[in-house]
């Protein structure tokens, strides 16, 4: 089964009448969805034994994220939470992301969601979600 992401994927517009046709109409629906739906990256790998999930999380402390898996959806939240300084900083860019983030993705069903294990270094998660018994294939002798 393949791994579906629950975000809400954002297409760019065709052309100019689009636009700025939809742009008021969807900027308060969805201009919060749209600015953290691919934030932070992640990268999913399949291998005989298990899932694993690498999460780009730079600045951001393993105690500001959370990690469920409610059903078959595993969601990965948290916050990064801005800097405070007393002097004021005058920015000419600043892309920076700052505030809550939540990715969600559906899991096949053939999950062993018991023994999935997590670990933080450097600004990446790595969480190991591994496949249950039920996924693997085994062969069936003909008698």
């Amino acid at each position: 089964m393949k791994l579906m992401n629950y975000g809400k994927p954002y297409a760019p517009a065709k052309n100019y009448s689009s636009i700025f046709g939809d742009i008021f109409s969807d900027f308060f629906s969805d201009a919060m969805t749209r600015s953290n739906s691919d934030w932070p990256k992640v990268d999913i790998e399949e291998n005989e034994k298990e899932y694993v999930f690498n999460v780009d999380l730079p600045g951001i402390k393993k105690e500001d994220v959370n990690i469920e898996l409610n059903g078959d959806v595993l969601v990965i939240s948290g916050e990064k939470k801005e800097e405070k300084s007393v002097e004021e900083r005058k920015y000419h860019l600043k892309e920076s992301f700052c505030g809550t983030f939540r990715r969600s993705f559906k899991m096949p069903d053939a999950i062993d969601s018991e023994k999935s294990e997590a670990s933080f270094e450097n600004g990446i998660l790595t969480l190991k979600v591994p496949k249950s018994d039920a996924s693997k294939t085994r062969k069936i002798e003909i008698k």
